[in-house]
């Protein structure tokens, strides 16, 4: 079976694997079509991304989709033939979250073509891949490449929500009269130490600027795989970036937004409360695709700060709307809550 393995930077090599065979619960499915994400760039590029570094040869590959090719016994709900989409997505089944029934918080998930764990996990780029029959969605209305962007594409809703929020001619306008403007950076966050930061600080003081930096969102690229929902890491990461904000900031902020509970609660928590003693305030945008409940959730435990508010989206293709909203009643509120930039 031909695979596509990355061994280092620059040197990706088409290798003969042995095919696995499906398991109870599991199928075969030949591969139809795939994604290259940002995360196989930096791979390809770099030998990784951040921290994480390429230790051992490793399949690349987490956006696929392809045609059941062989049943595993106790599948029913798939036949031979039918085209599916692939979750990158593998959880262990055993932890706590696991047990209590949310598998998408695993504390140990196994995601596709991810050197963040040693030995790595192996990725989808192989002519067979054998997969849980829980990962595999039917996408028979689908062609096989818009299958495979299934899993990137709530991605991409985010990063264009984002990018026509900042273009709309009403939150322009708010930034141009906010005295000093504002400055904004973009951090992408998952898993314990999977934190990139995808665009750096940008100060926007006028329409001209605020398009500029639209712009850029809209060719932002995904730097990171998927991953857990580790907050309290991601909240750190981008209070750090802090420390590098240009002028000198009236207000600081970090706008979370998001569509999955924290990990680990606990430590979420304490995250918040340091943030808050340092004069970090945390707004969110909840993504309630999922789970009806997730703005109450990010009230009660994630926001912090004086007229610290949770915006909802009732999915990933509310997002802009929502956005919008949200930027607006931080530009516009009480508080201007951005960061705002020294004239000097």
């Amino acid at each position: 079976m031909r695979s596509v393995v990355i061994h280092g930077p620059k040197d990706l090599r088409i290798e003969d694997r042995d095919a696995d065979r499906p398991g109870p619960g599991q199928v075969a499915v030949t591969l139809a079509a795939g994604g290259i994400c940002g995360s196989d760039l930096h791979y390809y590029n770099h030998g990784g991304f951040g921290t994480v570094r390429l230790r051992e040869p490793m399949i690349l590959g987490h956006e696929v989709s392809g045609h059941v090719s062989a049943l595993g016994d106790g599948v029913t709900d798939l036949a031979l033939g039918d085209l599916v989409a692939v979750s990158p997505s593998r959880p262990c089944g055993a932890c706590g979250y696991c047990l209590r029934g949310l598998p998408n918080h695993c504390e140990n998930m196994r995601f596709y073509g991810s050197a963040m764990p040693f030995p790595h996990i192996q990725g989808a780029f192989r002519e067979v891949l054998v997969a849980d029959a829980v990962q595999c969605v039917k996408a028979d209305s689908l062609s096989a490449g818009e299958a495979a962007m299934a899993e990137p594409f709530s991605v991409a809703l985010q990063r264009a929500g984002t990018a026509a929020a900042f273009r709309d001619p009403v939150v322009r306008g708010a930034i141009a009269r906010t005295p000093g403007g504002i400055a904004v950076s973009i951090v992408q966050w998952s898993s314990i130490g999977q934190q990139a930061i995808a665009l750096d600080w940008q100060a926007l003081a006028d329409p001209a600027s605020t398009q500029a930096f639209a712009e850029a969102v809209d060719s932002m690229p995904r730097r990171l795989p998927g991953g857990g929902t580790r907050i309290h890491a991601g909240l750190a990461f981008a209070a750090r970036m802090f420390e590098t904000a240009p002028g000198s900031a009236r207000r600081r902020l970090i706008d979370l937004s998001g569509n999955g509970r924290a990990d680990d609660l606990k430590t979420t928590h304490a995250e918040r409360d340091r943030l808050a003693a340092a004069g970090i305030g945390i707004n969110a945008l909840a993504i309630e695709e999922d789970d009806a409940h997730l703005t109450g959730y990010f009230h009660e435990n994630l926001i912090t700060g004086p007229h610290a508010f949770v915006v909802t989206a009732n999915d990933f293709e509310d997002f802009a709307v929502a956005m919008r909203a949200k930027l607006l009643r931080e530009i516009t509120g009480p508080t201007v809550a951005s960061v705002g930039m020294d004239p000097h």
